[in-house]
């Protein structure tokens, strides 16, 4: 199909317009949702959505909405202008059937309220579910949470097979396990393979993407569990879910900290600290101060910013240390970087690693003794780095050359090749 028409957006008003040879034809539309190349939908200025085709710039006189969402697994739901809700195809066609309300797809299937209130599931082959329910929520991990007509919740797969479980209250699937709560009143956690979590918890949520879980004991002391149904050892006052792989707990002596999936806990203690966000968490210090941390647990006064460039920093050293079997200790108060160097045992050049130890901590102590902003030093200290390193490889690989060629040569070999050498030498001479 030859293209009539172009549908623009005007970026300054955001309106958008068919455009022929050039030239604007027809209304302005607020809005514009695309189906694909020839459809989609627009909306005019009395709030009302219509299908267009964007090849020849016609608009239907019949297919008009109220509402239009969003394309999920081939279908869009939309409500009409008298109020009830379908769906629409790809291909812009209008399925039979008309609900009182209609969900988006997922895992093959959209949650409908019928007329008479209850609530069902139509999958995308346009078939709907047989059993009828209280309330229901969308299929998430292959499975849908459904309340039975004596308020109780149980869940369904996608073939419309019920869990033998009934709960008193019961959360959607997520990332392999749903939070219920038992007639006891207490929560926990349900399997994809419809068994229970052994322990109780007075409040659990949900694992967020990570590999924990933040759960409150029966005796009011919070803790974390993973997905293979094992507790974390520490207890804790307070704590919250983890958020880049670390949650802030509070401790018995009130002060918080910060502890990763592996139990490791950060050894510095503030008066209080909120979440990790991009990496750094703003914290309170005990003597009142203002500060951040960042997962190493490196502490900072400066603004964030210029943090930002000293962990640019970190990263590229981190980078070069690694090689060498560098660990490191830092301090930085935002004026004043002193960082030493701890060393293990290493197989090569000792003196080398020395000098170069000396170095850095001689770079550190000229900083912290003029008084100036690590960020405003850092390319200096890099490049010193470099510098040191390549020197450090070169003496590495010459004392390896030197030995290897120690252990090739014995002492009657040299002296025969010595005797070689001298008597080319004499040969040349007499031809001279």
């Amino acid at each position: 199909m030859k293209r009539k028409v172009r549908l623009v957006e005007d970026k300054e008003n955001g309106t958008w317009q068919f455009f022929k040879n050039r030239k604007a034809v027809g209304k302005k539309f607020e809005d514009v949702k695309a189906i694909n190349r020839t459809l989609a939908f627009v909306k005019s200025g009395n709030g009302i959505w219509t299908l267009a085709n964007t090849f020849s710039g016609r608009l239907s006189l019949f297919k008009k909405f109220k509402y239009v969402g969003v394309f999920n697994e081939g279908y869009v739901r939309v409500q009409l202008k008298n109020g009830k809700w379908t769906h629409i195809d790809e291909n812009g066609k209008i399925l039979k059937k008309r609900f009182a309300y209609a969900g988006r797809f997922s895992n093959g299937y959209a949650k409908v309220q019928l007329s008479n209130g209850k609530w069902t599931f139509i999958g995308t082959d346009r078939k709907l579910m047989k059993n009828r329910y209280k309330d229901v929520s969308i299929f998430k991990d292959g499975y849908a949470r459904v309340q039975l007509d004596d308020g109780k919740y149980t869940y369904i797969d996608t073939n419309g097979k019920q869990m033998k479980h009934r709960f008193e209250n019961a959360e959607p699937f997520s990332e392999g396990y749903a939070i219920v709560q038992v007639e006891d009143g207490t929560m926990t956690y349900l399997g994809k393979d419809g068994k229970l979590m052994e322990h109780r918890f007075l409040q659990a949520f949900p694992f967020f993407g990570e590999k924990c879980a933040l759960v409150q004991l029966e005796d009011g002391k919070w803790t974390f569990v993973n997905k293979d149904k094992e507790l974390m050892k520490g207890r804790f006052v307070g704590a919250d879910s983890f958020y880049e792989g670390l949650a802030r707990v509070q401790l018995d002596n009130n002060k918080w900290t910060f502890i990763d999936t592996d139990e490791k806990m950060m050894r510095q203690r503030f008066a209080f600290v909120n979440n990790f966000e991009s990496g750094i968490a703003s914290v309170q210090l005990e003597n009142g101060e203002k500060a951040h941390v960042d997962r190493q647990g490196f502490v900072f006064k400066c603004d964030v910013e210029t943090f930002r460039k000293i962990s640019d920093y970190y990263s590229r050293r981190e980078k070069y240390y690694d090689n060498y079997n560098y660990r490191y200790y830092d301090k930085c108060d935002g004026t004043i970087m002193a960082f030493k160097f701890l060393l293990p045992e290493i197989s090569h050049d000792q003196v080398a690693v020395e000098d170069a130890k000396k170095l850095f901590i001689a770079e550190s102590k000229v900083l912290a003794n003029r008084g100036e902003k690590f960020a405003q030093n850092y390319n200096k200290i890099v490049t010193a780095i470099e510098k040191e390193i390549k020197v450090e490889k070169g003496r590495i690989k010459a004392n390896k050359s030197k030995k290897t060629s120690e252990k090739l040569v014995n002492p009657a070999e040299e002296k025969t090749l010595l005797e070689k050498n001298k008597s080319r030498k004499n040969d040349k001479v007499k031809e001279k």
